[in-house]
């Protein structure tokens, strides 16, 4: 299976240089993919840092999606963009009014990810969390990592000059999918995309699109992994898309192997963050940050700082995310992650009290206001920290 390589890579630095990109205007995220918007451009970056399937490529800006995050930061001017360590790792150093800071895009496999640094080279985001000898996290001093953890580097095809390469082309050739630099023949069924790394996205997108679905928890990995190991041999060959484990159904590539399809449901678990045992049990998240589960078992951040509450707010939080806070008196940024299941009134009670009892307010019965956070703003002169709820709801509970 064809997974984003170093040539890849080249091919987008060149591109990169070539759209000469000047000025980003905002940052978006949505799930594991991040989009980059550039002004004046219809051409966006967009870097998807999941396992199978992670990239960094451009695609035309009609097809980002997503929320903006770390706002604060952009507008901003480009001052660099370039390949790092002669890896699969790109920088893009941007200067604002205020600060020089820099994007890392890693694309490591399982362990891709984005790191933003400030101008003393600490990182003050980080796109997920995983696990390598680095230990990074917010305020720790970003460290490159160590080519040998990594599959040798690909070697570029001699005579290519990666500067012309334009255009790329997806082509079916009976159930298969291949990428083309130049134009095939006749008998193949292709399509053009410009620029090529467009067409390398489109490819990605088809060939991982029979994968299994990228929600799945880690349990049910393992359970898929057990069942594959108990029934199958490993150098068996699947003749057909699908497994069927009991009464559910789950897509698999055709004619991949058993070994190498455990293989890559293994790598998937390291992507997963490993939660705490309990079904409401805290566990540390990030610097004033911590995790809880509710009583339908859906994630709850709640802050303890200033800072913390900003993060929680306008960096984790999407749009159909519940923010919930004490009205009238400091306290806890209160998240409540929403996973597409059904929002139970024993969540908002658990999420409400939460709130209250990290703040302000003393014993008693309180409002606890709540809001999806596409109705949470601040303004510019408000403190870090504080916001502004558009339209909200409220429930009444008691320290």
């Amino acid at each position: 299976m064809r997974h984003y390589t170093f040539l890849d890579l080249k091919i987008f630095e060149a591109e990169f240089k070539n759209f000469g990109h000047e000025q980003v205007s905002y940052l978006l995220r949505d799930g594991d993919s991040f989009f980059i918007k550039f002004k004046n451009s219809d051409l966006c970056v967009k870097f998807y840092c999941s396992f199978p399937g992670y990239r960094l490529v451009h695609i035309p800006c009609n097809l980002i999606r997503g929320d903006e995050i770390l706002n604060d930061l952009f507008p901003a001017k480009v001052l660099m963009a370039k390949i790092l360590n002669n890896d699969r790792i790109f920088g893009i150093w941007l200067e604002n009014r205020n600060m020089e800071f820099a994007l890392i895009f890693e694309l490591l496999g399982s362990l891709s990810n984005l790191f933003v640094l400030n101008e003393d080279g600490k990182v003050i985001y980080m796109g997920r969390r995983v696990k390598d000898q680095r230990s990074l996290r917010p305020g720790v001093i970003y460290a490159l990592p160590e080519k040998k953890q990594f599959a040798a580097l690909q070697q570029l095809p001699e005579n290519l000059d990666v500067s012309e390469v334009k255009t790329g082309f997806v082509c079916k050739l009976g159930d298969d999918v291949v990428l083309e630099f130049n134009k095939p023949s006749k008998d193949l069924d292709c399509m053009a995309y410009f620029p090529y790394t467009y067409a390398l996205d489109v490819f990605f997108g088809e060939i991982y699109s029979r994968k299994l679905e990228a929600s799945f928890s880690p349990s049910r990995v393992e359970e898929i992994i057990a069942f594959l190991e108990k029934n199958f041999s490993k150098d068996a060959i699947f003749d057909n898309e699908y497994i069927l484990i009991g009464e559910n159904k789950f897509s698999v590539p055709k004619g991949i192997k058993v070994s190498k399809l455990i293989g890559e449901l293994r790598a998937r678990l390291l992507s997963f963050e490993k939660t705490a045992k309990g079904e409401r049990q805290k566990r540390f998240l990030m610097k004033g940050v911590f995790e809880f589960k509710s009583p339908s078992g859906k994630r709850v951040l709640v802050g303890r700082s200033a800072q913390a509450n900003h993060k929680i707010t306008f960096n984790l939080g999407k749009r159909d995310d519940l923010l919930f806070h004490v009205s009238g008196y400091k306290g806890a940024h209160v998240l409540l992650v929403n996973d597409g299941t059904p929002i139970t009134e024993e969540d908002i009670k658990f999420c409400a009290t939460l709130a209250l009892k990290f703040s302000d307010a003393g014993a008693g019965k309180w409002e606890v206001m709540y809001a999806p956070v596409k109705y949470v703003y601040r303004t510019k002169s408000m403190p870090v920290g504080m916001v502004t709820f558009k339209k909200y709801s409220s429930v009444l509970v008691e320290k």
